[in-house]
């Protein structure tokens, strides 16, 4: 039998019930999403690269297209998420102060991917009461539009990349509903949250992208050390 999240071990047979699925039927989805996980990025691992278009702040698709690699040299905070998809909407304040406090000494960038709750398919009560009731997106136009509605309805302020209709960037790091990653200034995956919903933890994310930003300090400040010492042998002599 597979382990299942503590959140869903413990519901009773009448939560099941309002969920709308058995745990058996639960039970199988998660075997299967732990099976594909296989697939997502190793830690250590370099990180898959794509290439994507870019939202303007004002919600309108650019035509520019930017790579992942392109922003190598810096860490690297990378979001996944959908607007249909209620703990990314729940994060969504605490990702933005995330970002207003270490947006000087890291690059963020929110990846929009596939819808999590469809009018096509799963639909939440939660959503339709907050409205937000779309259908699967068809085009990157469609996707465009709905992430735009996301971006804007909550001021995300860093660059938010619209994923191919393809699901590339989702595929290459089996970010479905949500996810997040932290990838070094050489391009290496330097840290990845467990499958969402459960696991979508921002505040270790946070803290992992600290640590990073330490390391990097204090490698420098040691080389700055060993200069001024060797500088300082240099004079003596």
């Amino acid at each position: 039998m597979v382990k299942i999240p503590a959140e869903m071990d413990k519901l009773t047979a009448n939560e099941w019930r309002e969920i709308g699925f058995s745990r058996a039927e639960f039970e199988d989805r998660w075997k299967a999403r732990l099976e594909r996980d296989k697939g997502s990025p190793a830690i250590g691992s370099d990180a898959p690269d794509f290439e994507l278009e870019v939202l303007s702040r004002a919600g309108k698709q650019t035509g520019t297209f930017l790579k992942l690699s392109s922003f190598y040299g810096k860490p690297i905070g990378l979001v996944f998420g959908s607007y249909t998809w209620p703990p990314f909407r729940e994060q969504a304040v605490r990702l933005v102060e995330i970002y207003n406090d270490l947006k000087e000494q890291v690059v963020f960038l929110c990846v929009y991917i596939k819808e999590a709750h469809p009018l096509d398919g799963w639909v939440l009560p939660v959503n339709t009461a907050e409205s937000i009731e779309v259908q699967s997106p068809s085009s990157i136009e469609e996707r465009a539009q709905i992430a735009s509605t996301c971006m804007l309805r909550y001021d995300f302020p860093f660059t938010m990349l619209i994923d191919n209709i393809n699901d590339e960037a989702e595929e290459k790091y089996r970010s479905e509903p949500d996810r997040l990653y932290v990838i070094d200034k050489e391009g290496k995956v330097a840290w990845k949250s467990d499958l969402g919903p459960f696991y979508f933890d921002v505040e270790s994310w946070q803290k992992e992208i600290k640590s990073l930003i330490w390391s990097r300090k204090k490698v420098a400040f040691g080389t700055r050390i060993k200069k001024i010492k060797n500088n300082t042998r240099l004079t003596i002599k």
